[in-house]
């Protein structure tokens, strides 16, 4: 005997009531509006069971559940199993879009398992009955809408994001180590005073010669819970799938990450991650070229001098001297010819660098030698005259980057753009949420459905396109300003330095190439700073 006899023989109909609600349905204009919500699903289904006489075994309910995908909603997994265990003759959803969004896991349960397992299928606004063939197109038809619609939400989600993004605005669920969501604006972040110790803690350590091996240990001797550990005693549901072991020990890892994230000096830096598809929870890492870094939107826990150093020092991995100490060029000097670093070396009267590809070949460069002490005098000249160039004209141009009418002319217009391009966007999603309730009802046939609907996502396209670069045109034309304050003060700071030294080469410099001696006996030595890109 099949199973649907099995169940045409009981006294009853058994009943399963399913409802779901998540964020692409929370629309509501208040509290009081249950226009999509649990309650009002639950009380519709509950009163045609009890008006067709059908006797309810059970309630299945994911809150906060995306209808496109399956496997994550607990309870409809429940309800499945027990569909497929035949405790249920009849499943009564709102319709079907609560059920599924995703028109391949609509139709693997309504047009296939169901049917083996005798299950009934009933969306009860939009008619759906997985037992009435004749109304099977149309239902598929409404699989594939809803499943449109899903995927024009999941756009728009990702849209809003990258301007919230572009902004400086945190989108994160969870605040970086050291930092807190702000209890009024969860798009800001302020700092975690009791973390924040810590942070600063490991910079200090790490700037005083401990490696991050060293300083995990002495974090762990001192108790201090890691950060996975510290959300979790402060309540947060925070899960870090590189914290396997979950001692609540620090490891250099979680040490180095600290170090590295730009966020303690008031940068935010999102993108890092983005979902594959809208069907699925997986996320693919997003090159760090493409990292949306945004400066200066929030309190720093670490000043830019220190964090700028501790990098330099990450990056070169710089062995120290029999003295201990690194000489202040380290990592910095390249041969102009080879590019290799410039090692250093003493013939036992005077202290030099030179090339160490030659150094270990001498056949595939040349000797590029230059006395420590000649380049220490030209590097420590050539600042000299760079800052006090930089710092005489800064009046000049400030004036043309703060004052300057083109300036302020081009701003203007840009945000005007802006304002223009996000009102049509606007218009563009109300027309398509129109369109798709014009579908519903019956208003569109199908083929004008798609024709329209193919013109409003081309016309939609075409304008997050230029608003993201309006958006970009913006946030450049600010970074301009903010990267000249920042380097007028630097660059003011050390104007009236005594002698070079390794903070003040880190800060300034990005690296030095060396030539080879000429026949004259001139050598060519040029400069490459950080402020380049400024003036």
């Amino acid at each position: 005997m099949s199973q649907a006899n099995k169940k045409t023989s009981l006294p009853y109909t058994r009943v399963a009531i399913y409802v779901r609600l998540s964020d692409e349905d929370k629309d509501k204009k208040n509290n009081q509006d249950y226009s999509e919500s649990i309650k009002n699903q639950l009380d519709l289904a509950t009163s045609y069971a009890q008006k067709m006489g059908w006797l309810i075994v059970g309630v299945y309910s994911d809150d906060d559940y995306s209808g496109v995908t399956a496997d994550d909603r607990p309870d409809f997994t429940r309800l499945i199993s027990d569909c497929e265990a035949g405790k249920i003759d009849v499943v009564l959803c709102k319709n079907m879009s609560r059920f599924a969004r995703n028109i391949a896991v609509s139709e693997e349960y309504l047009e296939t398992k169901f049917l083996e397992w005798g299950v009934r299928f009933i969306g009860l606004t939009d008619h759906t009955d997985n037992f009435d063939y004749g109304q099977k197109k149309a239902r598929q038809i409404s699989g594939l809408t809803n499943q449109w619609y899903a995927e024009d939400i999941s756009n728009n989600v990702r849209a809003v994001f990258k301007t919230k993004r572009e902004k400086g605005d945190f989108i994160g669920s969870f605040a970086v180590y050291g930092y807190m969501k702000h209890p009024g604006n969860k798009n800001k972040l302020i700092i975690d005073q009791e973390a924040a110790e810590v942070v600063r803690l490991i910079f200090q350590l790490y700037l005083q010669g401990n490696g991050t091996a060293a300083i995990a240990q002495i974090l762990n001797k001192k108790s201090v819970p890691n950060p996975s550990k510290y959300k979790e005693m402060k309540g947060v549901r925070y899960h870090n799938h590189f914290d396997k072991s979950k001692s609540g020990l620090w490891n250099k890892t979680s040490v180095k990450r600290i170090l590295r994230d730009q966020t303690v000096i008031g940068n935010l830096v999102q993108y890092k991650k983005e979902k594959i598809h809208f069907k699925t929870k997986k996320s693919k890492n997003i090159p760090k070229a493409d990292w949306v870094i945004v400066e200066g939107t929030h309190e720093p826990i670490i000043d830019r001098d220190t964090f700028y150093k501790v990098q330099e020092l990450l990056d070169s991995r710089i062995r120290s001297s029999g003295h201990g100490q690194p000489h202040i060029f380290a990592g910095k000097v390249r041969c102009k010819d080879c590019g290799n670093t410039l090692s250093k070396f003493s013939n036992g009267k005077n202290v030099y660098l030179g090339c160490s590809l030659y150094r270990l070949e001498r056949k595939e460069c040349s000797k590029h030698n230059i006395r420590f002490d000649k380049l220490t005098n030209i590097i420590e000249g050539k600042i000299r005259i760079q800052i006090n160039k930089i710092l005489k004209e800064r009046d000049q141009f400030l004036q043309k980057l703060l004052q300057g009418d083109e300036h302020a002319d081009v701003l203007k217009h840009i945000n005007n753009q802006i304002i223009k391009l996000n009102l049509a966007l606007k218009d563009i999603n109300d027309g398509l949420k129109s369109l798709y309730i014009d579908k519903s009802k019956g208003q569109l046939d199908e083929m004008l459905f798609l024709e329209l609907k193919e013109n409003f996502i081309a016309e939609r396209k075409r304008l997050e396109t230029q608003l993201e670069e309006l958006n970009l045109k913006l946030t450049d034309k600010k970074k301009e300003t903010d990267r000249l304050d920042y380097w007028l003060a630097v660059l003011e700071r050390y104007s009236s330095f005594l002698q070079l030294d390794r903070k003040l080469v880190v800060e300034l410099i990005d690296h030095i190439q060396v030539g080879e001696v000429q026949e004259d006996g001139t050598q060519e030595v040029i400069i490459y700073y950080n402020f380049s890109k400024v003036y």
